[in-house]
Formats: structure tokens, C-alpha cells, sequence
């Protein structure tokens, strides 16, 4: 009854939805505020105590929640400022076009506007000491909220959509249909979080995953990317109701029930939206744990060595931070 009813407006809903997809990019979206905000609180509780006063530092007294944000707030401005850096937030590979296989991952980022490849730009810009004050603090800025996002499924895989931003849903309960990445950024983190605070969020998850820490620090954020994309592949699209791969045009793309992806929306079944709440908190740890370890090995190589978990409650006064390390990729940094 209730997609019947949404297709009774179908003609004006199509209207919108196609001057909204002309006016919508993979760059307009990204993990909800409440997201990025999570995994900056745990990997707040992740630094050790040289890595936590160089943070303070470089941030002027700001917490990292609110760094986290930084780069949605000031999206235009880093795009007049930061060429291409509207793309910096997703490796969007396609989801259904296996024809280059291996290679799609290097095809999603050709000329390294791509997350995963400036997540590797900005982290030497942290790490390295003789960078200005100003040019480390945009790192960091930068860096945080990038690993956040690779961590959302439709940020590394896109079925010509925008990442979800053209496939219109009706999530169980709602009062209105949201687009796929939408549901993905927002609806569904909110779901997940159960009306708890993100500080609780986050000690939550250091509690339950603290554990695994170190495992999920090893490879480096096109692995990270590549997981991603592997969730997306299986339940952000593979496990939409009717959804499978075919060709429209000659086009390797999405199909409904072997036919063309409509315009109206469809409803989410409630498995999908379980299926998706359970994931999302482990995706949420995986980030905040990964952002951590990257800002500890950046500005704390050697307490990074010795701990990757969270760090006892710090000494009142922090010790002065060692010398400037000498790391000149994330892969090397990683690898000691």
C-alpha cells in the first residue's frame, strides 16, 4: 500500500528527485555530524599523552569532535582554497562495473583526489615538524574527518548515483523518503546510536572493540577504502530489496527486479535497516580506533609503539614531544 501510494505522485516526485540529483554531487554528502563526532571522541581517548598536548596545541585549545567537522563546515571555502578538494571525501568505485577489476580502486582515483590518497598527503603534513603551525592544524583538520569517511560504505562505491544520492527510500517508520546515502550518513548512524550521547557512544565502543585495536590498524586506507567497498557491495546495494547488477544502455549499472532503477521511492524492508544498524557501529570503532593510531604514530611515534589501545589517564603535565619524526609515508610509519 504504501509504494502504491508514492506512486500515485510519481510524475511530480520525479520532477524533484531529477533537479535534485542535478544539483547533488558525491561531495555534498558525508558522515552525519554525530559520526564523525564518535570516532573523534575515541580516538581522543586513544592518544597518548604526547600526541594529546600536541593535539591541543595545534587545535588552540578546540577538541577534536569539533575538528572532525571542519571539513563540511568549511566545504566551499576548501573548495575555493583546495582544488578538488570536494572529492576528497569518497573512492567511489563502481559497484556493478567489474570490467576493470583490480584496477577499479586505481580508476576511482586517477589523479589523487580521492580520500584514500590524500589521507596519505595530509598524514606526512602532520607528522612532519617543520610544516608551519597553521599547515599541521589543516592536516589534522583534514585527516580526521577523511579516515571518518572512508569508514560509510557509499563513500567507496557508487552505482552512477552519487553515491545512494539518486536511489529514493522509505525507511521503516519514517514520515517521509530519504535517498539511499542519506539514509546510509544519517538516519541509520542515529538508529544505532539508541538515544545515547556520542561520549557515551564512543566509551561504548572502546569498551566492546578495544581489543582488536591493533588488528585494525594494519594495512593502510585504500584497505580500509576496499572494506568499505566490500559492504556496500554486499548489503548498502547488494541487499536492497529487487536490486542486482545488469547493463541499461550498454552501462554496467543497478537494476530493479532485472529492470531500470525508477524514481520513486521503494521501502527498505526491516531487515535491510537491522542488517545495516549492526554493522554501523563496528564501521564507527574500526574509524575512531584507525584515527587514533594515525594521530599517535604522526605526533607520537614512539608511545605509538608501545600502545595502540587506549592510554592510561595522562600525567598532568605531558612530556615534551620527541624529535620530529622521520617518516615519509603512512605504508612506512605503519610498518615499524
Amino acid at each position: 500500500m504504501r509504494a502504491g501510494r508514492y506512486a500515485a505522485s510519481k510524475s511530480v516526485f520525479a520532477v524533484l528527485t531529477s533537479v535534485a540529483a542535478a544539483l547533488a554531487a558525491p561531495s555534498a554528502y558525508a558522515w552525519s555530524n554525530e559520526a564523525h563526532r564518535i570516532t573523534a571522541f575515541m580516538a581522543q581517548e586513544m592518544l597518548t599523552p604526547v600526541a594529546k598536548a600536541t593535539v591541543a596545541e595545534l587545535l588552540d585549545g578546540t577538541d577534536l569532535a569539533e575538528a572532525s567537522v571542519y571539513m563540511d563546515s568549511y566545504r566551499l571555502a576548501l573548495k575555493r582554497e583546495l582544488p578538488g578538494s570536494e572529492r576528497w571525501h569518497f573512492d567511489n568505485r563502481s559497484v556493478c562495473d567489474d570490467s576493470q577489476g583490480s584496477n577499479s580502486a586505481i580508476r576511482a582515483c586517477e589523479d589523487g583526489n580521492c580520500a584514500s590518497a590524500q589521507i596519505l598527503r595530509w598524514f606526512v603534513k602532520l607528522a612532519d615538524r617543520n610544516n608551519s603551525k597553521e599547515e599541521r592544524r589543516l592536516a589534522l583538520r583534514l585527516l580526521v574527518h577523511m579516515v571518518g569517511d572512508i569508514h560509510q560504505p557509499l563513500h567507496a562505491a557508487d552505482d552512477n548515483d552519487t553515491g545512494g544520492g539518486q536511489k529514493w527510500m522509505m525507511r521503516p517508520g519514517a514520515n517521509q523518503p530519504q535517498n539511499l546515502h542519506l539514509v546510509w550518513d544519517v538516519d541509520l548512524p542515529k538508529l544505532a546510536m539508541r538515544g545515547l550521547s556520542e561520549q557515551q557512544v564512543a566509551k561504548d565502543l572502546i569498551a566492546k572493540h578495544k581489543g582488536k585495536f591493533a588488528g585494525w590498524m594494519k594495512g593502510d586506507p585504500a584497505i580500509w577504502s576496499a572494506q568499505s567497498y566490500g559492504i556496500a557491495k554486499r548489503l548498502a546495494y547488494g541487499k536492497l530489496p529487487g536490486f542486482s547488477c545488469g547493463e541499461v544502455e550498454g552501462r554496467p549499472t543497478g537494476l530493479l527486479n532485472g529492470k531500470p532503477w525508477p524514481s520513486e521511492p521503494l521501502p527498505l524492508d526491516r531487515d535491510y535497516v537491522e542488517g545495516a544498524v549492526g554493522i554501523i557501529p563496528v564501521l564507527l570503532a574500526q574509524s575512531g580506533a584507525r584515527i587514533g593510531g594515525l594521530l599517535n604514530i604522526a605526533l607520537d611515534p614512539e608511545g605509538a609503539k608501545r600502545q595502540i589501545q587506549p592510554p592510561p589517564v595522562p600525567a598532568a603535565t605531558p612530556p615534551e614531544p620527541p624529535t620530529p619524526p622521520k617518516t615519509t609515508s603512512l605504508r612506512e610509519a605503519l610498518g615499524r
